[in-house]
This record gives C-alpha cells, structure tokens and sequence, in this order.
C-alpha cells in the first residue's frame, strides 16, 4: 500500500478534526464536571443543611421529650398533692356533716333554752310586777313610818321639855343638898 500525500493530507484533516472533536468534547465535558461540581456541592449543602436540620430538630425534640418527662414528673407529683388534697377534703366534708349533726343538737337544744328563757323572762315579769306592787304597798309604811317618826320627834321634844323642866325644879334642891 502506498501512501500518498493525499491520504497524508486526509488522514493530518481528520486528525485535525479528530482534535477539534476531542478539545471540544474537553470543553464539554469540563463543562459538564463543572455543573456536575455545582451540582454535587449544591447537593452537599443542602444535605448538610438537612443534615444538621435533622440534627437540631432531634435536639429539640430530645428537650421536648426531656421536658414532657420533667412536666410529667410534676404533674405526678402534683397529682399526688390533689390526691392528698380531695382526701382532706373528704375528710372536712365528713367533719361538716358531723357538724351539722351537731347544729342540729344545738338547734333543739337552742329552742329548749329558748322555751327555757321564755319561762325566765315570765318570771322576771312576775317578779317586776310583784317589785312594783311591793313599791306600792310600802309607800303606805313609809308614809306610816314617817308619821310615827313625826311622832316620835313630838315625842322626843315632850321628853326633853320634861327633862328640861325637872333640871329646872331640881335647881333649888342642888343649892341645898349639893351633890360630890
């Protein structure tokens, strides 16, 4: 076979073309590595962005769970100090209706004193009445009294005239019989 400078030129043509395929092929496919690069940190970021999405996310989640047991302990505690609570509760209901009993006692017993009092305050008018009647009745012995008191200074006036008159008759028996 026998080559000639055609076949040279030829084959140096599709070579060339050969080259100009291949750099145009490079730039593609650098092209394509670079969107490819784009595309794959576009990708990182945003799974890194799910990433540490998902990461805060099961943070808040691993504190609201650490929260709802806390809230959950409290309410625990809490309901234990209701429970306590309803039981003092039950236990001063039962203590009121004991006490009502005990009102109901004291209402008969209020009314028996109040009976009581009535009959009290009937005697206490019975003694009023009686005080006044006694006031009345007396009023005549007073009267009486102060008559025979009256009478009683006549009385003693008459004696000490008496009196009087015999110190003056013994005046003339005292210069002749005179007394140590």
């Amino acid at each position: 076979m026998n080559i000639t400078s055609q076949h040279l030129e030829d084959i140096s043509t599709c070579l060339k073309e050969l080259a100009d395929e291949a750099s145009i092929q490079q730039d593609i496919t650098k092209k394509s590595i670079t969107g490819t690069n784009s595309v794959i940190t576009i990708f990182t970021v945003i799974g890194t962005l799910i990433v540490l999405s998902i990461f805060y996310f099961f943070i808040a989640f691993n504190r609201g769970v650490s929260h709802s047991v806390e809230s959950m302990d409290t309410i625990r505690v809490q309901m234990a100090e209701l429970r306590d609570s309803m039981d003092s509760i039950t236990f001063s209901v039962d203590e009121i209706g004991q006490n009502i009993g005990y009102i109901d006692m004291m209402s008969r017993n209020v009314g028996t004193m109040a009976r009581s009092t009535n009959g009290i305050t009937q005697s206490i008018r019975n003694i009023t009445h009686q005080t006044k009647q006694l006031g009345y009745d007396t009023q005549w012995i007073r009267y009486d009294a102060s008559v025979i008191d009256q009478h009683f200074g006549h009385l003693n006036y008459s004696i000490g005239n008496v009196s009087q008159s015999l110190n003056d008759a013994a005046t003339p028996i005292d210069k002749f019989f005179p007394f140590p």
